[in-house]
């Protein structure tokens, strides 16, 4: 039976289904894209030392460094009008137990971990304020000599208590652990479009333009985020002398992020933006004889004679122009 779009019945094109996270949780899966190629922009930079990223490899995002050791990334978000984390918050807990995790497992291999979230941190009371904790952590270097001049030990033995370890492990991973807080689930685009410009030396180039390598950086670690192998047929691995050890590297290699690539998302767009306005238009009394009409009419509108050159002037193209 139709339906008259003039009646008052309620349609599911017409109102919004408030009743549906899952536009939010995609949102969510977003931000964290976005902050790995926040980070993935930093492999551009020698000055930085990161050699890859992986996405969703132990971690929401593991930086490999060029001297072998990692950085573990958790990212942590909120509704903008949830509050501020607080080191006793079951997410930030959990967060901290997988570094905890890491460094029994991986001894000396990760030099720092990080948790970064778009909600900030609460500074409301003291000993449940993560980022004045780690202060003072860091300040007598991970020894228990923290506790005189920030009492956490109540947050502590709850964090030692779940993650299984002792005082020593936990401020350990406490004295590598830093906090940053990013963006928000409105902007976090346009933050990474800017220090696109930043890192790149291309402030000047329209906003629309970075947008667009904003999206395809974002587009590229959600598809690292996923196992997504390129070899799919199970026969094909059955033929090889180690298939376990192949679908690993396999896996693993659609994971990772390189510089290569995130150049290629950069070069892509950036190239296809060509400045076809001259400084100085040249008169038309002063082009070349033989300057075809269109050639002429294009010289004057200033554009220069290097980007008419890159112009294919086919019959076609000035029909289509």
């Amino acid at each position: 039976m139709g339906v008259n779009r003039g009646s008052t019945v309620s349609l599911p094109d017409t109102k919004a289904d408030i009743a549906d996270p899952g536009d939010m949780v995609q949102n969510r899966f977003r931000f964290q894209a976005a902050f790995a190629g926040y980070i993935a922009l930093r492999l551009l930079n020698d000055t930085y030392g990161y050699d890859c990223i992986y996405c969703e490899q132990y971690e929401d995002i593991l930086v490999k460094l060029k001297n072998g050791q990692f950085i573990g990334v958790q990212v942590k978000t909120r509704a903008k009008s949830g509050r501020p984390f607080k080191f006793s918050d079951d997410d930030i807990v959990q967060s901290i137990k997988r570094f905890i995790k890491h460094e029994c497992e991986f001894p000396n291999s990760f030099s720092n971990y990080i948790i970064i979230t778009n909600a900030g941190f609460s500074s409301e009371t003291k000993n449940n304020d993560l980022e004045r904790i780690l202060v003072a952590v860091k300040k007598h270097k991970g020894s228990t000599k923290c506790l005189k001049e920030i009492d956490f030990s109540k947050n502590l033995e709850k964090l030692c208590s779940i993650s299984g370890c002792n005082k020593k492990v936990a401020l350990l991973v406490l004295n590598k652990l830093n906090t940053l807080h990013w963006g928000d689930l409105d902007n976090y685009e346009t933050i990474l479009a800017s220090d696109i410009g930043r890192i790149t030396h291309n402030e000047t180039q329209p906003l629309s333009i970075l947008v667009k390598i904003a999206a395809e950086l974002i587009a590229l670690t959600l598809k690292a985020a996923c196992q997504n192998m390129s070899l799919t047929e199970p026969a094909y691995y059955e033929l090889l002398r180690s298939p376990e050890e192949t679908i690993l590297n396999a896996t693993l290699e659609n994971k990772r992020v390189t510089s290569i690539m995130v150049n290629a998302c950069l070069v892509k767009h950036l190239n296809s933006s060509i400045t076809l306005q001259s400084i100085s238009p040249i008169p038309i009394s002063l082009t070349p004889k033989g300057t075809n009409i269109m050639e002429i009419k294009m010289t004057q509108g200033g554009i220069s004679s290097e980007n008419i050159d890159l112009i294919d002037l086919s019959p076609y193209y000035f029909w289509c122009f």
